[in-house]
This record gives C-alpha cells, structure tokens and sequence, in this order.
C-alpha cells in the first residue's frame, strides 16, 4: 500500500506505480511483501531490496529469481526500474508510460533511486543484529482494564 495512502488516505496514479514496483520487486525477488511470525523474514522487501542496491550487492536478489541467469542485466534493470516506483516521495515516483519506456530500452540511463517508502535503515549494530536475529515488532495494543457501561 502506498505510504501516502496508509498514512494520509491519498490515492492517485504514483499509488498505482508503488503497487506496481512492489509486484515487480516480489517476482524478481521470489520474495513476497508480507511478515508473518510463521514465515518470519529478516526483513521486509523493500529493506531486502534496498540494502542490498544501497550496498552493492545487487547480484544477491537473483538468487531467488528463475531468469536471473539468463538475462542478469534486464533483470537488474527491473530492479531498478521497480526501486524507482517504491521511492517514499510520490513525485519522484515515475509514471506508468515512463516505466514501460524504461523497461523497453536499455539505452535509456535511469535516475538514482531514492530510499523506498517503510525502510528500516538501521546503523551497524542494528544491522548486525537483524541479520542474525531477524526484526523485532513491538505492538503497542490499547488495554483494557475494566469493561463498564456508558
């Protein structure tokens, strides 16, 4: 869900194109965009995705990816046009005619990403921590002590 939509009820074509990234992101991935305690990930997939372009390490999501061997430059192109559209500022998000340019032609240099909307950007030791124990979520549940009439 796009963040200005969970956040402030605006929807709008970007909302469009941030679904669209995360979808092409889960395929290339072969990770899906959901947490749950049974499954339980060491990151959500935008997290996943950006640590490792911010890092360098793009080669690591085409371990999950079946045509990440045969055409490893059109599928990294993917992930970069698929980082574009999750960018946290709708307006630097591309329109969907702009992405289907992108994905047609290699030619075209693409924009920097920006960081993605709901990324956890933890420091070293955070960092270390997630990778060996994975994130921790606290939820703040409302309590009720006595249930009584109006």
């Amino acid at each position: 869900m796009a963040p200005e939509y969970a956040l402030h009820g605006i929807f709008s074509v970007k909302s469009d194109v941030f679904s669209y990234g995360v979808l092409v992101l889960e395929i290339v991935t072969g990770r899906r965009n959901v947490f749950t305690p049974a499954s339980r990930p060491s990151e959500d997939l935008l997290t996943f995705v950006w640590r490792r372009w911010s890092r360098g390490s793009v080669q690591e999501l085409l371990d999950g990816c079946p045509a990440g061997g045969k055409q490893p430059q059109e599928v990294l192109r993917c992930v970069h046009v698929g980082l574009l559209c999750v960018q946290e500022d709708p307006m630097l998000r591309p329109g969907m005619a702009a992405v289907v340019i992108m994905l047609n032609s290699l030619s075209i240099t693409l924009p920097a990403p920006t960081t993605p909307a709901y990324t956890i950007v933890p420091g070293p030791a955070v960092d270390a921590r997630m990778d060996r124990e994975g994130p921790r979520v606290v939820a703040q549940l409302p309590s009720i002590n006595d249930a009584e009439p109006r």
